[in-house]
């Protein structure tokens, strides 16, 4: 049984290093090189975890496996293999919240701004840990956690106990992990919200010195749903070390323990424990079994991949080092010291766009008074209250240009150097009706997500038949 009380014996050959840093001569435990060989046999380790870690695993949590309260509880009779105890998990989050109470925060230099991790945030119901994801009092557990190497073998897994996806459970996998593994192995950790794990760790240093050992990012299929900032430096496509590795694997898990929905929502915990840790081992020793067909699928699709990437580039008519130095720059633009102060600068925008729809209004007002008292009485007529409109006006756009100039746009944005004040106030009304389309687009697809979930029930677990109901109507209102 996995258990921070008790961890696995060290397994360690005579220590020897080669002339790269790289130690020789340790082994993970057994269970890993049980589990996956291909990930855990290697007799090597320590490579720099930028250019490639010695093992990447993804970590991903269900809700759909949760389990009713009540009930008869029988005397526990097996000893899991994959999941950790419930005490285990628990000690992480004291420690973890020990942590925030007493150290300081920002400990290590962000990726991100604080703007981009709060828009992540809202994007993502699971990146805020005080959501109520689902009823605590009706359910308990309320999910499983499991943690998969890059082939979709399951590692470790734990229960949710708490009504929102908190950090400690993928914390505390991960400090488990590192119990097997040896002191020099880096990992590469994919998780949907990998950012914000990431700023957690660096502000609180849950993962101790054992941080430096780690790269995280987010899932491929994730990534996209987080700002454009995050996914430049968090997208596994786009940062050093994860190769072609997706991290969605554990959805081809879950798709595997979808019949399992249903039947385990009124077992007993014990037995529900059983039910899962043999699940997964099953499926881990289906995918060892398959693991040469899985190799040679992921060599057909290199070459593609690399024939594409090379076709791109010369497409683009610049070089390797030029495109590198560009997506440097990217990665770069985030940190700059622009992100500290957008929250102020948008604050001013915010001043500004109020006094330019003043502006616009007074100028519309003079216009149309002065046009209809010239068809009544003259061109002449009304010329002193008009000077005094039009030097009212004047006084607006002077306070307006002034502060346009104390926005400072061209040192906080280089790319509105040159842009006039008006342009730069439809700009922002344009940025602000794409932020809305952009929510509500999110909303949509998180309904359809909701509505395209297999279903367990009585006579029909996989939900076949309301499952294609959504795309029907999709395709009948189309």
């Amino acid at each position: 049984m996995v258990d921070a009380q008790h961890p696995p014996e060290t397994y360690q050959l005579p220590e020897a290093t080669d002339s790269g840093g790289v130690a020789k001569g340790e082994r993970a435990s057994h269970r890993l090189r049980r589990y996956c060989p291909a990930c855990f046999a290697q007799e090597t380790w320590g490579q720099p975890a930028v250019e490639g870690p010695d093992v990447i695993v993804c970590a991903d949590g269900n809700r759909q496996l949760r389990r009713f309260r009540g009930g008869i509880e029988s005397v526990p009779v097996y000893s899991p293999e994959i999941f950790m105890s419930r005490e285990s998990v628990d000690a992480v989050g004291q420690e973890m919240a020990r942590k925030r109470a007493s150290q300081p925060a920002n400990r290590m230099p962000a990726r991100l701004s604080a703007e981009a991790l709060d828009r992540c945030k809202k994007s993502f119901k699971v990146a805020d840990e005080d959501a109520a994801l689902v009823n605590e009092k009706l359910f308990d557990p309320t999910g499983v956690v499991v943690l998969l190497c890059r082939h979709d073998i399951p590692l470790l897994a734990c229960d949710i106990m708490t009504p929102g996806e908190q950090q400690k459970y993928v914390v505390a996998m991960l400090l488990e992990l590192l119990k097997e593994l040896p002191k020099a192995a880096t990992v590469g950790l994919l998780y949907d919200i990998g950012c914000q794990l990431d700023h957690s760790c660096r502000m609180y240093d849950y993962l101790g010195e054992d941080f430096p050992r780690f790269i995280m990012g987010c899932s491929v299929l994730h990534a996209y749903g987080h700002e454009w900032a995050c996914q430049v430096a968090y997208n596994p496509r786009r940062r050093d070390g994860f190769g072609l590795s997706d991290g969605e694997g554990s959805e081809r898990v879950w798709s595997r323990t979808r019949r399992e929905i249903p039947i385990l929502r009124r077992a007993d915990k014990s037995r529900r424990v059983m039910a899962l840790d043999r699940k997964f081992r099953h499926c881990g020793e289906t995918m060892k079994e398959n693991l040469g067909r899985w190799f040679n699928q992921k060599l057909k699709l290199l070459a593609v991949h690399r024939h594409r990437a090379d076709r791109l580039i010369q497409d683009s008519g610049m070089t390797e080092k030029e495109l590198a130095e560009q997506h440097q720059l990217q990665v770069e633009q985030p940190q700059s010291g622009r992100s500290d102060s957008v929250k102020v600068i948008e604050g001013k925008i915010g001043i500004y766009k109020r006094l330019q729809s003043e502006m616009l209004r007074v100028e519309s007002i003079i216009q149309d008074a002065q046009a209809s008292i010239s068809q009544l009485h003259g061109r002449t007529a009304g010329r002193a209250a008009f000077e005094g409109l039009h030097q009212c006006h004047a006084e607006l756009m002077k306070k307006g240009e002034e502060l346009f100039v104390e926005l400072r746009i061209e040192q906080a944005f280089p790319e509105f150097r040159g842009v006039s004040s008006a342009f730069l106030h439809f700009l922002v009304l344009a940025r602000q009706e794409k932020m809305n389309i952009r929510e509500r687009v999110i909303g949509h697809m998180w309904e359809l997500a909701r509505l395209h979930r297999a279903r367990g029930g009585g006579r029909e677990p996989l939900g076949k038949r309301w499952a294609g109901w959504p795309r029907g109507t999709n395709l009948m209102l189309s």
